[in-house]
């Protein structure tokens, strides 16, 4: 279930623009372009949601446990300011229909 949402959000957030293409191998990775780190936001929103601890997200997404809670606070940040991540947050939740464990 856990592979599935990451795919899930990965397939919201993708883009081919240029050398900034949105593939699972760099959101698991070190890349660090807007459109990555907003798609680790949504992964790390949606499985938050779908009731997994910040620890276990943390190994799925190969990050540390701080990490992830960083990326959390800058999903605030993009839930404020950014149009293109509510869209990608309302097609991953579409995607993803989660039940709070």
């Amino acid at each position: 279930e856990l592979n599935k949402i990451i795919d899930n959000c990965i397939s919201c957030c993708i883009t081919k623009e240029g050398t900034n293409q949105v593939v699972k191998e760099k959101v698991l990775g070190k890349a660090r372009s807007i459109n990555i780190v907003m798609t680790r936001c949504v992964c790390v929103n949606q499985l938050l949601k779908a009731g997994f601890n910040v620890c276990t997200i943390a190994e799925a997404l190969h990050k540390t446990s701080t990490a992830i809670r960083h990326l959390k606070n800058i999903s605030f940040t993009f839930e404020k300011f950014s149009k293109a991540y509510k869209i990608a947050i309302e097609e991953a939740n579409t995607l993803n229909p989660i039940e709070a464990k």
